[in-house]
């Protein structure tokens, strides 16, 4: 099938990351471009877009995401006041998250979330993710299996950004719907009714974390609203709009990839049983072993940026103001930077993977998200070392720049 499929690619004229087969067969179709064509004119990931240049390349996506020349934010975009009213709350305000700032402002946010994610704070949250896992796995064992993303990989990471910040126990199913619309917003293409829906997710969200907000003004306690707080009243920079908007992404995206890393590298260890075994009778390469499920099978597969001046990157010239589309799992994939990409190997000797990206946009949640995976499949894989798949063909989220898996039905 996948040789038959590679004939199929060979007479396609552009990479069309739509294609209703791509999420069981994305590596192989971008083995194609990536050996023919690694800055490639394609498919735009929004309508009536600039021109989009797909870079498959480890050299060039790691190179782009690290030249000023090519910004998260399009000069000359529409005014926002020209937005329909009813998409507008979330448009606003998904706008003026960090991720998708340019210095100075990014700089300046950057700085303030840093305060809130040191590496004490993170290794503070161990004990808890564990005791979650924990939790977790002993009511999947009482019945026997379960859908590893259902009861497992969207629970733990939502559980562990509501205590950071600070949202009750009662409300954290909440916010896991809330997080789903607003990740499927945040992908490729969404419909209008996604964004409608993500608008009144938008403005309830906000009169909540506004809530909160109020509460630990008047009352702080250790979480990470509180340290933002801090943070704005030491360095007088943070508007309450910011603040509630730091809240909203660090939702989606402190949810959204980890979700995907635990249920991406748990599905690909359960597809290759030897590596799931190894890794169960030697813990010691859990470290190395999240690394190459991070490169296998990346949680994000690929990030935009827009040319503020015409830059050259390989063999094309890019146009100012045309997209530029990083294709981080093709990275993970090229065999000039990693020795046969297409194998899982836990064992795999340390290298840069291009999972969380590169430069002045990489990824804030990077040391949490390993530590969640690191404790999350870890623990899975010594608790359940027979672990099976009860379906061949995974079921896939009908996403394209988040990578993750709807459902795994698994028994022990």
């Amino acid at each position: 099938m996948a040789a038959d499929f590679t004939m199929q690619t060979n007479q396609v004229n552009q990479f069309d990351p739509f294609l209703p087969d791509i999420p069981a067969r994305r590596y192989t179709y971008y083995r194609h471009f990536r050996e023919h064509d690694p800055v490639h004119q394609g498919i735009a990931l929004t309508p009536n877009a600039s021109t989009t240049w797909y870079l498959f390349g480890y050299d060039e996506v790691a190179a782009a995401l690290r030249d000023d020349r090519l910004r998260r934010r399009r000069a000359g975009s529409p005014s926002q006041a020209t937005l329909a009213q009813e998409i507008r709350p979330f448009i606003e305000m998904s706008t003026s998250w960090l991720v998708f700032q340019d210095p100075p402002n990014h700089t300046r946010l950057r700085t303030l979330v840093n305060k809130a994610f040191t590496p004490r704070i993170v290794a503070n949250l161990r004990p808890r993710i564990q005791q979650i896992t924990d939790y977790l796995l002993d009511t999947a064992a009482a019945q026997g299996g379960m859908d590893l993303i259902a009861d497992f990989a969207f629970p733990l990471p939502v559980m562990i950004i509501g205590e950071m910040l600070g949202v009750p126990v009662t409300d954290r199913v909440q916010m896991r719907q809330w997080s789903a619309i607003l990740a499927a917003a945040v992908d490729a293409r969404p419909s209008l009714d996604i964004f409608k829906q993500a608008s009144e997710v938008t403005l309830e969200l906000q009169a909540y974390l506004q809530h909160i907000i109020n509460q630990r003004r008047h009352k702080p306690r250790e979480d990470l609203i509180t340290a933002l707080l801090a943070a704005e009243a030491a360095e007088g920079k943070l508007s309450e709009q910011e603040l509630i908007a730091m809240c909203m992404l660090l939702l989606v995206a402190g949810h959204e990839t980890t979700v995907n890393l635990i249920g991406n590298g748990s599905l690909a260890l359960a597809q290759h049983p030897t590596q799931w075994r190894k890794l169960a009778f030697d813990y010691s390469l859990i470290t190395t072993a999240i690394e190459e499920l991070l490169r296998y099978d990346s949680p994000v597969q690929m990030v935009s940026r827009f040319a503020a001046e015409e830059i050259m990157i390989g063999d094309k010239m890019i146009g100012k103001g045309d997209s530029v589309i990083a294709v981080l799992g093709s990275a993970n994939r090229d065999p000039a930077y990693f020795t046969q990409p297409d194998k899982l190997d836990i064992g795999r000797e340390a290298s840069s993977t291009a999972a969380f990206g590169f430069g002045i946009h990489f990824c804030v949640g990077a040391a949490l998200a390993r530590v969640e995976g690191q404790l999350a499949i870890g623990t899975l894989v010594q608790r359940f070392p027979h672990l099976c798949l009860q379906h061949e063909t995974p079921i896939w989220r009908p996403h394209v720049v988040f990578a993750g898996l709807k459902s795994l039905l698994v028994t022990f």
